[in-house]
């Protein structure tokens, strides 16, 4: 005769075993990495490949580190300077921000939604290029200029992270204020007078702050005291777009 007590014994001890096996298996997993391109990095720099890393810390934090290869537009065909080679130019940059996501501004859990960021970022650009330098009066000069530039900021962004789906983020950062240190080094070698060497100078600058208003005051008011060494302090923005992938 069949005995009920155990075969109700063995039916639950079977799903005792199993219970928890299927329930593991079938919970999501919280992806807590994202890999993001930076889309809007092309506006400033040139050429630029810039990738971002976001690690979730817990429900409502994350931490963020931004990295990659970027080219400063330094602008030479301008006044008597004609650019005729590129010998190097290279540059990276490298930020880091901590994500808190704002528990009572979002219904979902981080990495969605709206996320106040301090952040530091650092920016290092080389480069050494020929130039002729010409006027009315003198046949082309060959000039060889080496320029470094170094960007040092600090402040507070703030954002949207948007989710699609189980894998994908548009990651839009909308206000980013800070104050940075601004330092520009350029060496001219060439056969010109020290005050048509500060005029190139300053030449240079004033075309890249027409792109970069936040080096305008690597510009010295008094052009002879410009020897192509300059720094300062000054108030930025940062703002970005990236796209980027869950796992």
């Amino acid at each position: 005769m069949l005995n009920y007590s155990k075969v109700f014994y063995l039916f639950g001890l079977i799903c005792c075993v199993t219970t928890p096996t299927y329930s593991q298996d079938t919970l999501p997993k919280v992806k807590k990495n994202i890999i993001k391109v930076n889309l809007t990095s092309g506006f400033l720099y040139d050429v630029p490949l810039i990738f971002a890393y976001e690690r979730l810390l817990n429900s409502y934090q994350s931490f963020t580190i931004q990295a990659g290869y970027a080219k400063l537009p330094l602008e030479t065909n301008i006044d008597s300077l004609r650019w005729t080679s590129d010998i190097k130019s290279s540059g990276y940059t490298i930020t880091l921000d901590y994500r808190f996501y704002l528990r009572k501004e979002n219904i979902d859990r981080s990495p969605h939604g709206l996320y106040l960021a301090p952040f530091a970022t650092f920016y290092q650009f080389n480069s050494e290029r020929n130039l002729d330098f010409s006027n009315d009066s003198t046949p082309a000069i060959p000039i060889n200029l080496k320029s470094k530039f170094n960007f040092i900021s600090v402040g507070a962004a703030l954002g949207y992270q948007f989710t699609f789906g189980k894998r994908w983020v548009l990651d839009c950062l909308l206000l980013g204020p800070s104050i940075g240190y601004y330092q520009a080094d350029m060496k001219l070698t060439c056969e010109i007078s020290e005050s048509e060497m500060n005029d190139i100078n300053r030449s240079i600058l004033e075309a890249l702050t027409a792109k970069m208003p936040m080096l305008n005051k690597l510009l010295k008011e008094d052009i002879a005291s410009f020897t192509g060494t300059s720094s300062s302090w000054n108030y930025g923005f940062r703002y970005s777009i990236h796209f980027g992938y869950r796992f």
